[in-house]
């Protein structure tokens, strides 16, 4: 399972650390050229087929890999891209079609994760030493460094409208990790756990993941049952009550990102192969992936990992030539 939105970093020691430089802000929709359509295939009627989603392709120029982890609703999109030859890994953003690399002053890899409308991003960056640390990026390009208070690892993966930022920490004592929780950063710095409820004792560690948050404070992102296989379940945190998210006859689901109309992307395993899926409240669930009828574009899955208001989604997709991210959108009447 592709829970990685890496790990993210909490917040802590909010000190402003460095301004780094911002592109001028330019919404791409405006040149956005559609590329390629696939359709959402189903292996059960409870999971459909949605036909004629457009896609367009997100590739760095030269990069070895690229990989599209959030956008906005002005069509901005950060992810982050590997240099072919030093297999450093940097963030980008997309906007206005011009492609601006970001990296965090002193690290040796950067990651952009996700982008607000006002152009807030949050991402992770890795020190020298191997540490993991997440962060806050302002339009204005003050820089945060965001850990979770007492942790030594912590990753950020979404950010709102309101600059409430959802992440995980591991929870370490010495080499041994106890657990992995979830947490959500209001806009003054205040952390809230976010732990999905399951029975103790555990014969497992507890695992859960916060990975996207809309306007309406609503989070979701994934669990580990206490099974034999840890089995990953997803999740929505709503006005405090949690509620379970699988994609019918799958085996693992996690929810990657959530939209103001509750609409949700993520991952679930079904069938002996992962796939993408979509899902909406009124119409239900939808698998992404073109492994029945493979596209050249795309002969791999489709892992979407966000979605706007828009009914875009952002994420990654197996090409001929490796990794590279996409932007989809919906058909009209979604």
């Amino acid at each position: 399972m592709r829970s990685d939105r890496s790990l993210k970093s909490g917040a802590g020691c909010l000190g402003r650390e460095v301004i780094v430089k911002r592109p001028a802000r330019i919404s791409f929709l405006s040149v956005l050229v559609l590329l390629f359509s696939v359709a959402i295939v189903a292996d059960a009627p409870e999971v459909r087929t949605l036909k004629n989603a457009k896609f367009f392709r997100v590739e760095v120029p030269g990069a070895r890999i690229t990989e599209a982890r959030g956008l906005n609703n002005l069509g901005e999109i950060v992810g982050s891209w590997e240099d072919p030859i030093t297999r450093r890994g940097h963030g980008f953003i997309f906007s206005g079609g011009v492609f601006t690399t970001i990296d965090i002053p002193g690290a040796v890899s950067t990651s952009l994760l996700d982008i607000n409308d006002a152009g807030d991003i949050v991402g992770g960056y890795s020190e020298p030493s191997g540490l993991g640390h997440g962060f806050l990026l302002t339009a204005d390009g003050q820089l945060t460094t965001i850990t979770f208070p007492g942790q030594r690892f912590t990753g950020v993966n979404g950010i709102n409208n309101h600059r409430q930022i959802v992440g995980i920490y591991a929870e370490v004592e010495g080499d041994e990790v106890l657990g992995i929780h979830g947490f959500m950063r209001d806009e003054n710095g205040v952390f809230t756990p976010v732990d999905f409820p399951v029975p103790t004792p555990r014969a497992h560690i507890f695992v859960t993941f916060a990975n996207d948050i809309n306007d309406a404070g609503d989070i979701v992102g994934g669990y580990n049952e206490d099974d034999i296989f840890e089995t990953r379940r997803g999740f929505l945190l709503r006005n405090g009550e949690y509620t379970t998210i699988n994609v019918p006859a799958s085996v693992l689901t996690e929810v990657f990102g959530i939209n103001n109309a509750g609409e949700m992307v993520g991952e679930f395993l079904g069938s002996g192969q992962n796939f993408g899926f979509f899902f909406s409240p009124k119409r239900g669930f939808y698998r992404m992936g073109n492994a029945d009828k493979p596209k050249p574009e795309f002969p791999g899955f489709l892992l979407p990992f966000d979605i706007n208001d828009l009914n875009q989604f952002a994420g990654d997709g197996v090409t001929v030539d490796g990794l590279r991210g996409f932007v989809a959108t919906l058909p009209p009447g979604w």
